[in-house]
C-alpha cells in the first residue's frame, strides 16, 4: 500500500470542483559542471511554482522562452522528479511517492505533442498505436482494445478504414487528431499540451538536404519543445548545442552557465505587433494605456517596443501571452494588440489583422547558435563544418523562401499551417554574423531589469569563431 501523503483540502476554491492537480512550491534544480578544475553550479530551471487545476477547467503556462515551462510540463507528466515541493494528482503527492505509487499515477497524466510528426512510430498502423496504453496499463483482451481504439478513432473524427494505415499516409492535421487520441485512450485526469516546435528553418533544411554529410558531420536532431529544456540538454551533457533567442543564452551565460554562442541564426527579429484593422493605434504614443500581450517584458522584441514606447510617452501595459492565447484574447477583444513572431504573425494577419510599428524591432538580434564549452574545445573543427553547413542552408533558404522544397520541411518540422509558412517565409533573414552590438546592448538591459547582475559581454562569445562569425575584419 502507498504511504505517500494526501492533501487535505482538494477542491477549487471558487468552482467547488475537486483539484485533480496541486503544486505547492515546485522547483527542479540541475547540478553543472563549469569546466575543468573549476566546480559545478546550479541551474534553476523551475524555482518555486505553485498553481491548482480544478476539473474541468484549463490552465495555460505562459513566459518566456527559456523560462521552465518545458520542465514543469516534464514534472508534472512525471518524467521528472521535483528538487523539492509538492504535487499532487487526485490528492496522492507523487513528488514524495514511491516507485509503485507513480507508476500506477502515470495513466492519469497524458501528453499532447504539437509535433505529431515525430512523435508517432512511422512503423506502426494508427490501430496499434492506439492500442499501445491500453495493451501497456490495462487487462483488456485485443478485441477490446481494438473495439476502444476504433471508438476513439470515431471521437477525434477519422474513419474506421484508416485503423490499419501508418502516420506518414495522413495529413498534419490527422496526425494531429492521432496524437490526441492515443492521449484520451486511458481516459487522463489530466491533459498536457505541448508548444509547437520553433521555427529554425535553417537547422531542418542541412538536415534534410544532407548539408551535414555534405561536410562531414553527423548531426541528430533531439526533438525539444521548448528552448529551457534544449539549453537544459546541452548544458547537462545530453546534447551539444542548441537554438535560442539571445536573451536566454546572454541569462544563462551570466548565471555560469558552460556555453558559448557560435553564429547568429537570423537577423533582424521577425517580432512585431498586430492590432485589429480598425484599431486606433498608429503612432507609438496611441498605445499609452493599451493592453498588449507579449511572451514576457525579457524579450528581445519587448524590449523593443516598450523602449520605444516609453520614449514617446506611450506606455502600455503588457499582457503576458504569446502565440495561439494570443491571437485568441485579440480575436476576444480581450487585448488591444499582441507582439508576435513567425509563423504567428503570417497566421494572424491571414485573420485579418494587420501590422503596426514595425520598425520597432528592425534592429534587434534573433536566435543564437549556442553550444557547451566541453564540447566546443574539443570539436572545435567540426563546429565550425556544422556553421558553414548552415551557411548553405541560409543561402537556400534565401534564394527561394517561399519554394515547395523549403515550404515542405517547414511543414514537416513545425507544423505550421503551409499558408502562414509561404507569407511569412520571406521575413525571415538568416545569418551566422553574430550582431554583437545588439547582442551587448540586450546584456545591458537585462542588467537594467535585474534578470542578470552582470553583462558577460565578450564572455558571450567563442574565441574559436573570432574572424569566423564575430569580430570579423571588414
Amino acid at each position: 500500500m502507498s504511504t505517500a501523503p494526501a492533501f487535505i483540502d482538494n477542491r477549487d476554491q471558487t468552482t467547488g470542483n475537486p483539484l485533480v492537480l496541486e503544486a505547492r512550491e515546485l522547483h527542479r534544480h540541475y547540478r553543472v559542471g563549469r569546466g575543468f578544475l573549476k566546480g559545478h553550479a546550479e541551474l534553476r530551471a523551475v524555482n518555486g511554482a505553485s498553481f491548482t487545476l480544478a476539473a474541468g477547467r484549463t490552465l495555460a503556462v505562459v513566459g518566456e522562452s527559456g523560462c521552465g515551462k518545458s520542465t514543469l510540463a516534464r514534472l508534472v507528466t512525471m518524467i521528472e522528479t521535483p528538487t523539492s515541493g509538492t504535487l499532487a494528482i487526485d490528492g496522492i503527492d507523487v513528488a514524495s511517492a514511491d516507485a509503485a505509487t507513480v507508476k500506477a499515477m502515470r495513466p492519469k497524466v497524458q501528453m499532447v505533442f504539437q509535433d505529431p510528426y515525430g512523435s508517432l512510430n512511422p512503423r506502426k498502423q494508427v490501430g496499434q498505436i492506439l492500442e499501445e496504453p491500453l495493451e501497456i496499463n490495462t487487462d483488456l483482451d485485443a478485441a477490446a482494445r481494438a473495439e476502444a481504439a476504433r471508438a476513439m478513432m470515431a471521437k477525434v473524427g477519422l474513419r474506421p478504414e484508416q485503423y490499419s494505415r501508418y502516420p506518414h499516409m495522413f495529413s498534419g492535421g490527422q496526425r494531429q487528431r492521432i496524437a490526441i487520441a492515443r492521449a484520451l485512450m486511458l481516459s487522463p485526469r489530466i491533459v498536457v499540451a505541448d508548444a509547437k516546435t520553433t521555427h529554425h528553418l535553417n537547422l531542418y533544411v542541412a538536415q534534410e538536404l544532407g548539408l551535414f554529410r555534405k561536410h562531414n558531420v553527423d548531426v541528430s536532431i533531439v526533438d525539444s519543445k521548448e528552448l529551457s529544456a534544449a539549453r537544459d540538454l546541452v548544458v547537462s551533457g545530453q546534447a551539444d548545442v542548441f537554438w535560442s533567442c539571445p536573451t536566454v543564452s546572454i541569462a544563462a551565460i551570466a548565471n555560469g552557465a558552460p556555453l558559448k554562442l557560435i553564429a547568429q541564426v537570423k537577423t533582424p527579429c521577425t517580432s512585431v505587433l498586430l492590432v485589429p484593422k480598425d484599431s486606433p493605434i498608429r503612432t507609438w504614443t496611441d498605445l499609452k494605456g493599451k493592453r498588449i500581450g507579449g511572451i514576457s517584458p525579457t524579450c528581445e522584441a519587448v524590449i523593443a517596443y516598450e523602449t520605444k514606447a516609453r520614449k514617446a510617452g506611450g506606455e502600455f501595459v503588457l499582457e503576458k501571452l504569446a502565440g495561439g492565447p494570443a491571437i485568441a484574447a485579440l480575436e476576444a477583444g480581450k487585448i488591444d494588440g499582441a507582439i508576435l513572431e513567425e509563423p504567428h504573425v503570417s497566421i494572424a494577419e491571414l485573420k485579418g489583422f494587420k501590422v503596426v510599428l514595425r520598425e520597432a524591432a528592425e534592429n534587434v538580434p534573433c536566435r543564437t547558435v549556442n553550444v557547451r564549452t566541453a564540447f566546443l574545445k574539443e570539436n572545435t573543427e567540426a563546429l565550425k563544418r556544422f556553421v558553414e553547413a548552415l551557411g548553405e542552408a541560409n543561402a537556400i533558404i534565401l534564394k527561394d523562401p517561399a519554394g515547395t522544397q523549403v515550404v515542405e520541411i517547414a511543414k514537416k518540422y513545425t507544423g505550421a499551417p503551409e499558408d502562414a509558412i509561404r507569407r511569412g517565409n520571406h521575413r525571415l533573414k538568416f545569418t551566422l554574423i553574430l550582431q554583437e552590438k545588439g547582442l551587448l546592448e540586450l546584456g545591458d538591459v537585462l542588467v537594467e531589469q535585474k534578470s542578470i547582475r552582470e553583462n558577460p559581454r565578450e564572455q558571450l562569445f567563442a574565441g574559436e569563431f573570432r574572424g569566423i562569425t564575430w569580430a570579423r575584419k571588414n
